[in-house]
C-alpha cells in the first residue's frame, strides 16, 4: 500500500491549498466532501468568495464504499493524462487540471459547468434529456474516429489490457451469469476489432447537464483503447433502463437510433471508413446495450434504482433481445 504524505479532509484542505499557492485560506467560504455519487474516490468542493469552486479527488489503492476490494492506484495518474489530452478536443466541457499532486494521488481541478445538474438525478425524477444526445454523438464520435485503428494509447499496451480486464469485464459479470454465451461472445468480438480510445464510463453519474443543452463530463479515470462499440452502448444503456412503458421504450428506441446516425455523420467527417466496419459498430453497440442492462438488473451494477427493478421481466427481456440480436433496432 502506498503512504500519503497527505490524507484529505475538511479540515485540512485549507491549509492543503493554500500550501500548494493555488488559494489562500482566507478566500475559501465553504469545503464539503461530495458523498453521493462517488463509489470509488474521495472528492471535495471548495467554495471560494468569488462563488467559483474548485474539486480535489483523492485516490487510495481500494474503492471508497468498499475498502475490501482494491482498486489500481495508477488511475489518478491516468485520468490527469486524460484530461489533459482529452482537453484539446472537448474543450470547456470537461474539468481543467490545476495540479497533480503525485505523492498523494491528488487531482485539483476546476468547476466543470457552473450550476450543472448530475444527469442520474435527473433520471430520478423522469427527466431524462434527450436534448443532449445530439451532442454526446458529436463528442464521442471525434474521439473515436481521431484514434480509430491508430497506435496511441493513453495507457501503455500492458496497462491497457489491465484496465480491460478491470473495468469491462466487471461491467459485464451481470450480463455474464444471465447470458454466459451471448456475452462471452460480444466480449471476444471486441476484442478482433480495430479500436479506438474511449472515454469509458458513461454513467449517467458523470454527465452534467446545464441550461440550452449544454454538457459536461466528469471523472476520466477509465479511459481506455477498445471496442469503440462499449463506449456507446454503454452510454445508451443508461436511458434503455429507464423504460418503464411501451410508450417510453418506442421513444428511447427511436432517440438512440438518432443518437446513432448523428455519431456516425460525425465519425465519418473525421475518419474515413467502410460502411460494413461502421455497421458491425453499431450492431455491436446494441449488443452492448444489453449487457450492460442485465449487469445493472442483475444487481451487480450497486445502484440501488436498478436493483429495485431488477424482477421487471420485460426490461431483462429487452436486454436479453438486444445482446442477443433479436430486436429490430
Amino acid at each position: 500500500m502506498k503512504k500519503h504524505q497527505t490524507i484529505l479532509n475538511t479540515e485540512n484542505i485549507g491549509k492543503y491549498l493554500q500550501d500548494s499557492n493555488i488559494v489562500k485560506q482566507k478566500n475559501i467560504l465553504r469545503i464539503e466532501e461530495i458523498r453521493e455519487y462517488t463509489n470509488v474516490n474521495y472528492v471535495y468542493e471548495v467554495l471560494l468568495r468569488s462563488r467559483k469552486k474548485i474539486y480535489l479527488k483523492q485516490a487510495f489503492d481500494y474503492v471508497k464504499i468498499a475498502p475490501r476490494f482494491s482498486a489500481p492506484l495508477d488511475r489518478q495518474f491516468y485520468e490527469y493524462k486524460s484530461l489533459l489530452w482529452f482537453s484539446n478536443y472537448w474543450k470547456g466541457i470537461i474539468p481543467e487540471v490545476i495540479i497533480y499532486d503525485h505523492w498523494n494521488e491528488i487531482i485539483v481541478m476546476s468547476e466543470a459547468g457552473k450550476n450543472f445538474k448530475i444527469l442520474a438525478a435527473e433520471f430520478k425524477d423522469s427527466r431524462l434529456h434527450f436534448e443532449i444526445l445530439p451532442i454526446l454523438a458529436k463528442l464521442t464520435a471525434k474521439i473515436h474516429a481521431k484514434t480509430f485503428d491508430t497506435s496511441f494509447m493513453i495507457r501503455p499496451a500492458k496497462e491497457n489490457q489491465e484496465h480491460i480486464d478491470f473495468i469491462v469485464k466487471f461491467r459485464l459479470e451481470g450480463s455474464r451469469a444471465l447470458e454466459m454465451k451471448a456475452t462471452e461472445a460480444l466480449f471476444l468480438e471486441s476484442l478482433k476489432c480495430r479500436t479506438a480510445i474511449l472515454y469509458g464510463d458513461f454513467a449517467a453519474k458523470n454527465i452534467l447537464v446545464g441550461p440550452s443543452a449544454k454538457v459536461a463530463i466528469v471523472d476520466f479515470q477509465n479511459v481506455v483503447r477498445f471496442d469503440p462499440a462499449f463506449d456507446l452502448g454503454y452510454l445508451l444503456a443508461h436511458w434503455y433502463l429507464e423504460i418503464n412503458t411501451e410508450t417510453s421504450e418506442k421513444i428511447i428506441t427511436l432517440e438512440s437510433k438518432r443518437f446513432l446516425k448523428n455519431y456516425t455523420r460525425e465519425f465519418w467527417q473525421h475518419k474515413s471508413v467502410r460502411v460494413s466496419a461502421m455497421n458491425d459498430i453499431i450492431s455491436r453497440t446494441y449488443k452492448y446495450i444489453g449487457a450492460i442492462m442485465l449487469h445493472r438488473l442483475s444487481g451487480e451494477g450497486r445502484n440501488p434504482n436498478y436493483l429495485a427493478r431488477k424482477s421487471e421481466n420485460s426490461l431483462i427481456e429487452i436486454a436479453r433481445g438486444l445482446l442477443n440480436n433479436q430486436r429490430n433496432n
